[in-house]
């Protein structure tokens, strides 16, 4: 159903198991009152999700073992392996390691952290995904028209990211105290360090469909070898000098390392200018730093709840990001605008 492109279809499946899970959670949850109802639910959203998939896409499979068949998949499909396991240890790793050299409460801070920073990233990502891997690969014998999807595609991802970032660095500290409470509080500067993680993270979305598409996985698998080692060399020596802080910035740095290499890998895959690929990358900086100055010199001046100053300055952070955004797209003609407009069309 990917593969076509049948999103509609993909997307009611998965509303409507989500819907059962949590249904099913929230009954366990007022019958048994202990943590067995996550348990059951998670078993339950197990069994919908098998027999769903049947129903929207009915597929009997059989036995039926083909070694020249095997081969060709396992070429490919050995670097799918490989990167999931690397990105395993990149997200996991660090958990294992805060538990371990940082007691229990370190590590539920941390962990609390690393899952807002990443929430909105990780639900953007996985959906962009899975639309551009099979639309790249309808056009992996046409160059052009696969790096104009890319870098628009990019493009527009590069904005979300940083706009997400800058919305969560920013507005933290009252994102915990309404949603968390103020017991939750220690864990603001890790979880800015973390947002602008998150930011980086959507730098990568379209390079992983890309990689793939063109019959290239192994590069992104390098990739997160790459991320890994640098992670396994800065942790310790951040994490014991700037507790969970040092985590996260270990991370950050990681992520941040690997966008060039990654952006070098695309750049050879659809053979453009360099410009081409940096270009989505300093409009976003630029009204980033814009708003992130006007926030820092007004927020001083209203004294809000941590509700009301969620609704003033979160729209107020995208509307003047997208305004300064639009000033300069007009100035340069570098096309979001029109491209946004595009996408929304289509």
């Amino acid at each position: 159903l990917t593969r076509e492109l049948l999103i509609k279809r993909i997307t009611l499946y998965n509303i409507i198991t989500d819907v059962l899970y949590t249904i099913v959670t929230i009954g366990c949850a007022y019958w048994l009152h202990n943590v067995w109802a996550l348990v059951w639910g998670y078993l339950a959203s197990s069994i919908f999700k098998l027999i769903g998939s049947f129903i929207i896409a009915p597929y009997k499979p059989r036995f039926d073992f083909d070694w020249i068949k095997m081969k060709g998949l396992w070429s490919f499909g050995k670097w799918i392996l490989i990167s999931g396991v690397f990105l395993t240890l990149f997200r996991h790793g660090d958990d294992l390691f805060v538990g371990k050299l940082l007691g229990v409460t370190a590590l539920g801070y941390y962990a609390m952290a690393y899952k807002l920073g990443n929430l909105i990233t990780t639900e953007l990502v996985d959906a962009v995904r899975k639309v551009l891997f099979p639309a790249f690969a309808a056009l992996q014998n046409d160059l052009l028209r696969l790096r104009k999807s890319f870098l628009i595609s990019y493009q527009m991802t590069v904005a979300v990211g940083f706009l997400f970032s800058l919305g969560l660095a920013l507005l933290s500290p009252e994102f915990i105290l309404f949603a968390l409470g103020e017991k939750w509080t220690p864990i603001i500067p890790t979880l800015r360090v973390l947002a602008i993680w998150g930011g980086f993270q959507m730098l990568s979305t379209t390079m992983v469909p890309l990689f793939r598409a063109v019959g290239k996985p192994d590069w992104w698998a390098k990739v997160q070898i790459f991320k890994v080692i640098i992670l396994a060399i800065l942790i310790y020596p951040f994490s014991i000098y700037w507790n969970i802080m040092g985590t996260s910035i270990a991370v950050l740095i990681a992520a941040i390392l690997e966008v060039p290499i990654g952006l070098n890998f695309a750049q050879r895959v659809l053979h453009c200018a360099w410009r081409d690929i940096l270009m989505p990358l300093w409009m976003p900086g630029i009204s980033s730093i814009i708003v992130g100055v006007l926030y820092l010199l007004t927020y001083p001046v209203l004294s809000l709840s941590p509700l009301a100053h969620l609704l003033v300055f979160g729209s107020g952070i995208v509307i003047f990001y997208g305004l300064v955004l639009m000033i300069m797209d007009t100035q340069t003609k570098v096309g979001y605008w029109s491209n946004l407009k595009k996408m929304l069309v289509k």
